[in-house]
This record gives C-alpha cells, structure tokens and sequence, in this order.
C-alpha cells in the first residue's frame, strides 16, 4: 500500500493535537485512577449506628410477624422470639443486618402520603423494626422497586429523639431478598 506523503504528515499532526489536548485536559481535570465504586465512601449512610449495636430485629411480612433477639455478647447469638422460641439461623440474620452500613442517601424523598403511593409503600409492605441496645427503633417499610429493578424504595422511620422527618430512599435490592425466604430458613438448622 502506498500512502502519499501529505497523508502520512496529516495522521503525524493529528495524532500529536489528540495527544496534546489528552495531555491538557488530564493536567487540567487531575488525573484520578481510583475506583468508581470508592466515590461511595463519601455518600453518608442513612442509618448512624453499627450492627453490634442492634439488640432486636422485628419483620412484618403480610400476615407473618417474626421476632429476634440478641442473646450475647457474640455478634452472632441471636433468638427467634416469635412465634417460636429457637435458635435463629447465623446466616440469615448476619445477611439482613450487615445490609445496614452499606444502605446510603443516594437519593432522599420527604415521605408524603402521595409519594408513599407512589413508591408502593403502604400497611402491608414488608417491615423491619430495629431496637438498638439504647433502645433507640428505626423502622423501614419496604416498597416497589425503582425503573430498572436494581433497588427498591423504603421509607425510614427514625427515632422522635433524632427529630428526623420520615425519608424515602433507594436502598438494595437485597432487602427484599434477605426477607423473601421461607420460615425454615430464619431458623438453624437442626432445630
């Protein structure tokens, strides 16, 4: 193949002008090679406490109500209150509570009662009710999922002591899943 002289000059100068506006705009902006997923660290959480400090965990399924209880000092000793008296599964109570820290204020509603509506919150959505060991509740009512079913809205009800008004936000989809399961499930096993 035999390329004429201008254009071999012509590729020469316009791959040096994208180099040189690369090297500008790099210089200009800085130059960040850290992870997307590290931007997150900045997005405060929605609830302030770590999950050592939740004593008992409520969740309200339709028409199942199950009750856990911190029995120890371990991080996982719990007991399922109601409506049995047994051990609770480790697994699935570590999953749901380790959801906590991570859920963060990426988006925030103020919750009316049209937004409510609108975000599929209502009495018979899935609720968890956490009691921390200052007995300070936080509820979170679970509700639809967003436009691409990546996570789903829940209204946060925090205690009147932090005179926080009831918010909406996007949080995990995992939520949802950490509460889809069946009773044998929130149960150890061998009981």
């Amino acid at each position: 193949m035999n390329l004429n002289r201008n254009t071999i000059i012509l590729f020469i100068t316009a791959f040096s002008l994208m180099g040189l506006v690369f090297l500008t705009e790099i210089r200009k902006d800085g130059f960040n090679i850290s992870p997307v997923g590290k931007q997150e660290d900045n997005i405060p959480s929605i609830f302030p406490f770590k999950t050592e400090e939740i004593q008992a965990l409520e969740i309200q399924i339709d028409d199942q109500f199950i009750a856990f209880e911190k029995t120890g000092n371990e991080p996982l000793s719990w007991m399922m209150k109601q409506p049995e008296n047994t051990k609770a599964s480790d697994a699935a109570i570590a999953f749901l509570l380790n959801l906590f820290p991570s859920a963060n204020k990426k988006i925030e509603l103020l919750a009316t009662d049209e937004q409510r509506k609108e975000y599929g919150i209502n009495n018979n959505s899935p609720t968890i009710t956490i009691t921390l060991k200052n007995s300070d509740r936080y509820q979170m009512i679970l509700g639809k999922s967003n436009f691409d079913d990546t996570q789903i809205y829940a209204e946060v009800i925090f205690p009147e002591k932090e005179k926080i008004k009831p918010q909406i936000y996007l949080v995990s989809k995992s939520f949802q899943y950490a509460l889809e399961r069946n009773f044998d499930e929130w149960l150890e096993k061998g009981n």
